[in-house]
């Protein structure tokens, strides 16, 4: 495979240009690197056994020593010879390196950027621990990201390095042809410190405030303009065909991104894991998204202290001189021609045309869990990230007192630009719960569609066994009338208030009731999916039972509550704030004078049919409520808006043939503009507006 990629690559550099591509041979050759996953899983094995047989027998230990390949004369021992596809592999410098220098407006960037993270995640799923790959006196990587340093009450972005004997907190610049530079802010010998977890796993609330919903709405305007920008550009004359002008509002989109996503990166943080220093007591306190990566970091740092000593140092030093600022300095100075661990600061960088950022319905039904010896109670996390962020989306119920755990439950997850999937396993304790096993899933529409996917994923000495499907946004949000009589779901809402003789649906105001009842505290309302099939069955409730609809939402899971209400609101054969005047709230929304803004806005809402009016302004009223709690539900106005800006504002799809990259903006700058438009009434909902007062003086004239 690597001869091959090398024959093919060869003819393209002797025929080199600016315009020449090579990015297809290295997604090629990165989608391919599954084929050796055996060989990785197997190399640990096959080095202990090789090891063993040395000290077995000395002829055998000569021979493994004196082993020589011509083709590979750096390989001088059978140990090397069976790391050097190990190697190989681990050599992502490369695609770094050719990153950095091609421009992104050029054809290669955006599949170079792919080829790349698809490397990564191999490598990180599937290359050896570098604890079995390296010798026992030499000094490696074993990790390193972007994570956020608390000093007091502010927040600094540092880059930590994690290597076998030393951590190191740097502070990351950009230097010249933008290479990173690092400036070392304080290190510590792994023999130095020890870990803490706070007993608070509430963590840091600062993540909470609603200036982060504010950044993440900028974030993805941003993106939606920058999609917008690239599409038109390419309507009018080829993809890369960029004019002085248009390049210069690119690049400026892209430096706002980066700079709006690095606020992100600052408040998101909530948990905290903090180093104590053995000598001083000194405290360092690291603030992380969630429960994956502080594992992640709780578990690398540990289990390297459990491995060393003494810090490891050239053999020129004394073990007295310990390490040095001027070692430090050294050692962050090799860290630009190491390969990275991981993927260093990819949510700052990400392009905006990433075409495998998925928006649609994720469909994830967690079956069963294998390998655990003892009874014990057992749940599942379901987490996706927003361009990069990562957000609690599901939770499976509790299987209690089993070592062989069942759950076969179904989720269906809303994507909103996502491409990562993280599924958590926990263990249930009376002080807190204790994270079992953890797996992370690239979401692609190259193995995902619209047929379940069965996938067992192994996670230290378990398997978790778990189906997947995926639905496309156009898949999502079924505007169809209904054939049935009766029922709710597919029926256009005037009907239903009409036939049940109310202002506004049954299932909207039962459903809401429920909620308000005991939902307001529920973390992530509204955003955390509920079981499918529970949703399912409230579908079938309210479609043919209604009277006795209420006992059964009354003992129903509160997500499942609030997925059928989202799904009643999906399925309606017209969008809530109707197709006729979907396009003139686009247009008022644009507005940039506030006062006919407002004027065209509040028109515009009173002019809807009366079922539409009376259950807009009853779900305001609603979602303004559950705002009122978001420093303990964390579901501010922004939140809830994106959550419902597409369900009660997209209107039917349109048979139009569109290409793929002019879609994705079109549908990302729809949603944009649809949960603007319902964050824009619910902020002046919230001020106190008088919208029946407006509709007096509309009737009375």
């Amino acid at each position: 495979m690597h001869k091959e990629f090398v024959s093919k690559l060869e003819p393209k550099v002797q025929d080199w240009s600016p315009e020449q591509t090579v990015a297809d041979l290295f997604k090629e050759m990165a989608v391919n690197l599954p084929i050796v996953g055996d060989y990785m899983k197997n190399y640990t094995k096959a080095k202990a056994r090789l090891q063993q047989c040395c000290q077995d027998n000395s002829a055998f230990a000569e021979i493994a020593m004196s082993v020589k390949c011509q083709s590979i004369p750096e390989a001088d021992t059978l140990e090397n010879l069976l790391f050097k596809p190990v190697n190989r592999l681990q050599q992502t410098m490369v695609l770094q390196d050719l990153l950095t220098c091609t421009p992104s407006k050029h054809q290669d960037f955006m599949q170079l950027q792919k080829a790349l993270k698809l490397t990564q995640h191999f490598i990180e799923s599937s290359v050896p621990d570098s604890s079995v790959v390296h010798g026992d006196n030499q000094r490696y990587l074993v990790r390193d990201s972007l994570i956020v340093e608390q000093i007091g009450s502010s927040r600094k972005l540092r880059h930590v390095f994690l290597f076998n004997d030393v951590l190191i907190c740097a502070k990351q610049k950009v230097g010249p042809r933008n290479r990173y530079q690092f400036e070392n802010k304080w290190y510590l010998p792994l023999t130095d410190f020890r870990v803490e977890i706070p007993a608070d796993t509430q963590g840091d609330k600062e993540a909470a405030k609603k200036g982060v919903e504010e950044l993440k709405q900028k974030v993805k305007y941003l993106k939606g303009d920058l999609r917008k920008q690239l599409a038109t550009q390419q309507e009018g004359g080829g993809r890369w065909a960029f004019n002085r002008g248009s390049s210069r509002t690119v690049e400026r989109l892209q430096r706002r991104v980066a700079e709006y996503e690095t606020g992100l990166i600052l408040a998101l943080p909530r948990l905290p894991f903090k180093l104590v220093s053995n000598k001083d007591k000194k405290v360092y306190t690291f603030l992380v998204p969630s429960d994956y990566e502080r594992d992640e970091w709780k578990e690398a740092i540990i289990s390297n202290q459990a491995k060393v000593q003494v810090p490891i140092i050239s053999t020129s030093q004394k073990p007295s001189h310990r390490f040095s600022q001027e070692n430090i300095l050294q050692l962050l100075d090799s860290t630009k021609q190491m390969q990275k661990i991981t993927n260093v600061g990819s949510s700052v960088i990400k392009e905006a045309m990433d075409e495998d950022n998925l928006s649609g319905l994720l469909t994830v039904t967690i079956h069963s869990l294998q390998g655990r010896e003892t009874p014990e109670d057992t749940f599942c996390v379901l987490e996706v990230d927003t361009f990069g962020h990562f957000w609690t989306r599901a939770r499976t119920h509790m299987c209690c007192n089993t070592a062989d755990p069942k759950w076969n439950q179904e989720f269906d997850i809303e994507l909103d630009g996502c491409n990562t999937l993280r599924i958590l396993v926990y263990k249930h304790g009376s002080q807190e719960d204790l994270l079992l096993g953890k797996t992370i899933l690239e979401l692609s529409t190259s193995w995902l569609n619209s047929s379940f996917k069965e996938k067992s994923i192994a996670m230290n000495e378990m398997s978790l066994t778990i189906s997947i499907r995926y639905s496309s946004e156009g898949q999502t949000i079924q505007r169809k009338q209904s054939k049935g009589r009766g029922g709710v779901f597919g029926v256009k809402i005037s009907n239903t208030a009409r036939r049940e003789k109310t202002r506004i649906p049954m299932i909207v105001t039962m459903c809401v009731e429920e909620i308000e009842k005991r939902g307001l505290d529920e973390v992530g309302i509204y955003r955390v999916s509920g079981v499918t099939t529970d949703i399912q069955r409230l579908k079938k409730i309210f479609d043919n039972n209604r009277k006795n609809a209420k006992s059964y939402v009354s003992e129903m899971d509160i997500n499942a509550v609030t997925g059928v209400i989202k799904l009643y609101f999906r399925e309606l054969p017209e969008a809530l704030f109707t197709d006729q005047y979907y396009n003139s709230f686009a247009e008022g929304y644009e507005l940039t004078d506030a006062s006919a803004k407002q004027k065209c806005m509040v028109s515009l809402l009173l002019s809807l049919p009366e079922t539409s009016y009376n259950t807009i302004m009853y779900l305001l009223d609603h979602l303004v409520l559950i705002n009122m709690k978001s420093d303990v539900n964390k579901m501010t106005l922004a939140n809830l808006a994106t959550v419902f800006g597409p369900t009660l504002l997209r209107p039917a799809a349109s048979s139009e043939i569109v290409p793929p990259i002019q879609r994705l903006a079109i549908e990302m700058r729809d949603a944009l503009t649809q949960s603007g438009i319902l964050l824009y009434f619910l902020k002046l909902h919230e001020k106190g507006f008088d919208f029946l007062k407006e509709k007096d003086k509309v009737t009375s004239f």
